[in-house]
């Protein structure tokens, strides 16, 4: 009973234990996706905050279009514009200016000549002339395209949206109009509906471009950007701290969700960010309260259903005490298989029970087997160690047959092992052998083709010493002809070396004419001067002689002067041309000389040549001879290697017969040691029979007394 009440308090543990998990995890994993589905619809919130704000920029960017086209369809005030009146536009422009709603955020109304200097402003009308060119961009490319520009831009306090439109006065280009305002009425009207939290974020190159105004108190720097506007305090902090993996923040106690977006200019280029974040306190602690709740209830609802199960289970399991009682009586009462459990019921309590008397029976049955098995097994066992003893002898004889055997075969592998040692030094040495021949073979190959080479070269160079032979011929003819031709050339220079001193000694005499002449002119002169009137004419001629005089004087100079230099020409052609001759002549014996020698090169050639094929001829014998031998030794090659198979094979078949004998020998003994264990195992066997016999004599079986 002690045992049943055990195993009833184990199922009730265990069943509760087993309740309780699952109604923990069912319960945790409802609060965790709950608190899931809570995170995710702020982030959605978050998004849908950020694309309604964009849409917010949107259509107030169009309202403010809308507004610069109305107030540019005025064309008294582009008049005044393009005329650089700055009274009559501001005439014009201050009451559109005031007439303007200022809750809209409007705080900019202004126009500018190209590129972008401010002309006037409706919100300060004193202040212009600045130029604008380093910090707004917007007015920049509005007039350099002329085309609109609207967006956010970045000004000196901040971004805010900005529409530029170009002016046109008789479809010229005169300027631009600018209309601006900040985005304070949106982010609150974003926080009002939305329920959201803020901070802006600018880069710090973006705000630096911009010229900002001096840094505020609140100013946060993070990520690389100027977080300076903050819808509330704790919202400076939560800009310090964002990170994009972080999943959520704890702001003054209460849990919040941020994401982060990124700003982006007219242009489209990323100028900052839009921090924006929403508390979810509430929905957590509201989900906290319900999961404690629902956990108390669950509780009671499991204290109910434990006590209702704990009266249930120890009702079944009482019919498990019996069947307990019954099992400890028959392992303690002396082994009485005759004992059976009544008043079983048809539950599975009561099928264990009848399940035990049916075991009872059969294990009663099981146990009268074995007691007559036993006997019969101790017979036998008797007759097996008999007939063990009888093989255990015949077993030793063949283990002595087996080792007689084995010992002939060792010693007649030793002698095949032996032998085709031998046999393999011969066929190696038959090897070597072969493979000087073939050294040799190659040898006498490659001195043959070397003698044949060389043969070939004796015959071109014969061939060419032929050839030589001829010119130098030749060139010994050109040599004498050259040399008659020198000398006969230094007989015609020295004839005209004689002719020019012929030609000097009449240049000579020319000028000794002109000398005579020129004398002769001036005394015509001295008498045609003497005559007065009637020799005037005779003077010019006497005139006209002595300039003939002077001039053929001056040639005959001249032509001393070259005859001079072309005798000179003429001695040293002479001197060169008897060294010439000379040369030919040395030339004509160097030839000659050369041609004798060439002749005796030529014959020691024809010689060596006969020689060379008289070698051949002998390296060919060899040749021959040495291929026979060379084919003699492959076969003595070929014969041992078949003699060293033959012999390995044998060396593989006497090792397989002394392994095959080492079998048996082995097998022999393992036999041997198996029917002695065997025999042990029979004696084993004999006492563990009747060791059995003895603990089935303690059981009581149907028909004992």
């Amino acid at each position: 009973m002690a045992r049943s009440q055990s195993m009833s308090k184990s199922i009730i543990i265990f069943v509760s234990l087993v309740v309780l998990a699952l109604t923990g995890l069912n319960l945790w994993r409802s609060f965790t996706q709950m608190r899931t589905a809570i995170y995710a619809e702020a982030r959605s919130d978050l998004r849908q905050a950020a694309d309604t704000f964009e849409a917010m920029v949107e259509l107030r960017l169009r309202d403010l279009s809308l507004v610069v086209e109305s107030i540019l369809q005025d064309d008294a005030l582009s008049s005044a514009f393009a005329a650089r009146d700055r009274e009559a536009v501001a005439a014009r422009i201050v009451p559109y200016f005031d007439g303007l709603d200022q809750l809209a955020g409007i705080n900019q109304m202004q126009f500018h000549t190209p590129p972008a200097v401010s002309f006037l402003r409706a919100n300060s009308p004193h202040q212009y002339g600045d130029n604008l060119a380093a910090f707004r961009t917007t007015v920049l490319v509005a007039n350099r395209r002329q085309m609109p520009v609207r967006g956010l831009e970045v000004g000196r306090s901040g971004p805010g949206l900005r529409v530029v439109y170009p002016v046109f006065h008789q479809d010229e280009h005169v300027g631009s109009f600018e209309l601006a305002g900040t985005l304070d009425s949106l982010l609150a009207t974003l926080q009002a509906t939305m329920e959201v939290g803020f901070s802006i974020g600018i880069y710090e190159e973006v705000f630096e471009q911009a010229r900002r105004f001096d840094a505020l108190v609140n100013d946060v720097l993070a990520r690389g950007s100027v977080y300076y506007r903050h819808s509330r305090p704790i919202y400076a902090d939560l800009a310090a701290r964002f990170s994009p993996e972080t999943e959520s923040y704890e702001l003054n106690g209460n849990t919040h969700i941020a994401e982060e977006f990124v700003l982006r200019d007219y242009s489209g280029e990323e100028i900052g960010a839009l921090l924006l974040a929403v508390s979810i306190q509430d929905e957590l602690d509201a989900v906290m309260s319900g999961f404690l709740n629902t956990a108390l209830g669950s509780i009671v609802v499991g204290l109910l259903a434990l006590a209702i199960m704990t009266f249930y289970v120890k009702r079944k399991l009482k019919p498990l005490g019996s069947t307990a009682t019954a099992l400890e009586e028959i392992a303690g009462g002396g082994g009485d298989l005759r004992q059976r459990i009544k008043g079983a019921s048809t539950d599975e309590v009561g099928r264990v029970a009848m399940a035990f008397n049916n075991f009872v029976g059969g294990l009663s049955e099981m146990m009268a087997t074995i007691r007559s098995s036993t006997d019969t097994l101790s017979e036998v066992g008797s007759s097996l160690v008999t007939n063990m003893e009888e093989t255990s002898s015949a077993i030793t004889e063949i283990s002595a047959n087996i080792a007689s055997v084995k010992n002939q075969v060792i010693t007649q592998a030793t002698g095949i092992t032996e032998t085709s040692s031998t046999v393999e030094q011969i066929s190696k040495n038959i090897e070597s052998l072969d493979k000087r021949i073939e050294d040799q073979a190659s040898g006498l190959r490659q001195s043959s083709a070397a003698i044949e080479q060389m043969i070939a070269n004796i015959q071109s160079v014969t061939m060419t010493l032929e050839s030589s032979a001829q010119r130098f011929d030749a060139l010994k003819r050109a040599a004498e002809d050259g040399r008659t031709k020198i000398d006969g050339m230094n007989d015609i220079l020295t004839q005209v070396a004689a002719q020019s001193d012929g030609l000097l000694e009449a240049n000579v005499a020319i000028q000794h004419i002109a000398s005579q002449t020129n004398l002769l002119a001036m005394n015509a002169a001295i008498e045609a001067a003497h005559a007065g009137e009637h020799g005037r004419g005779f003077a010019v001629v006497a005139d006209e002689i002595r300039k003939l005089a002077e001039g053929a004087a001056a040639q005959a100079t001249e032509s001393t002067a070259t005859l001079q230099s072309v005798k000179s020409a003429i001695d040293n052609v002479v001197d060169a041309s008897g060294s010439v001759s000379v040369s030919f002549t040395d030339l004509h014996k160097l030839v000659s000389e050369t041609h004798e020698l060439e002749l005796q090169i030529k014959g020691s050639m024809d010689e060596q040549s006969s020689g060379s094929t008289e070698i051949l001829q002998a390296l060919s014998s060899m040749n021959d001879i040495t291929t026979e031998v060379s084919e003699g030794s492959k076969e003595m090659n070929q014969g041992s290697r078949m003699i060293t198979d033959e012999m390995q094979r044998l060396i593989e078949i006497s090792e397989s017969v002394r392994q095959s004998m080492e079998e048996m020998s082995s097998g022999a003994d393992q036999i041997t040691a198996a029917v002695t264990q065997i025999v042990e195992m029979t004696g084993t066997n004999q006492e563990a029979v009747q060791t059995v016999s003895e603990l089935i004599s303690r059981f009581k079986l149907e028909g004992d007394a």
